[in-house]
């Protein structure tokens, strides 16, 4: 498979392209060997170079940018560019005993029926993924900040999952500042014979 290139770029340009470039760097990760790549959120040269690499698949980014490079702890993380949800989809990629979303229509329809509409949706493979986009990227001042979006990201991942829960289904709890994301245009090999 070919990575789509104008995918992945419109992508991490609509999430991340006004995180300054001078300050902060982007993880890019990658299953097997779990290699990771810095890259800058306004070239996204590497990102491409990144997806080139390791054939598109399985390429993941973190949902928060920050100094520090390779996979970041939470404390490490410093900002947002938003918020975020997976909804895994029922199917044999997900062989445990958890009550998933029947279909990826009634797992965007949920979405819909928020107060907050998604900026992004994002069909991740066996599931859906949603970024709700900030005005402008929230830089962390101090570790107070990171508390604050931690406590906040808690919250409204706690809300997502009691819409879920009323209508029967399981959402995992992916509230941590260093949650990884699939990255749209590329490919999901969690199920290799479903890619």
């Amino acid at each position: 498979m070919t990575v789509t290139t104008t995918e992945v770029t419109e992508f991490l340009h609509a999430t991340f392209g006004d995180v300054d470039a001078e300050k902060y760097t982007l993880c890019l990760f990658t299953l097997p060997g779990r290699p990771s790549v810095r890259i800058n959120p306004l070239t996204l040269a590497g990102a491409q170079e990144f997806t080139d690499r390791w054939s598109g698949e399985n390429i993941y980014v973190e949902v928060g940018f920050g100094r520090v490079g390779g996979r970041r702890k939470t404390q490490y993380i410093d900002g947002l560019v938003g918020r975020w949800a997976d909804i895994d989809v029922a199917g044999d990629a997900h062989n445990d005993k958890k009550t998933y979303a029947p279909s990826i229509d009634e797992a965007v329809a949920m979405l819909d029926a928020l107060p907050l509409t998604p900026t992004i949706i994002i069909h991740s493979g066996h599931g859906v993924q949603a970024w709700w986009l900030f005005n402008e990227p929230w830089e962390f001042e101090s570790n107070a900040d990171r508390d604050d979006a931690l406590d906040l990201s808690t919250r409204w991942v706690d809300t997502l999952r009691t819409t879920a829960h009323a209508r029967g289904w399981t959402l995992d709890s992916v509230h941590d500042l260093a949650r990884l994301m699939r990255v749209p245009g590329t490919r999901n090999l969690k199920s290799p014979e479903q890619p």
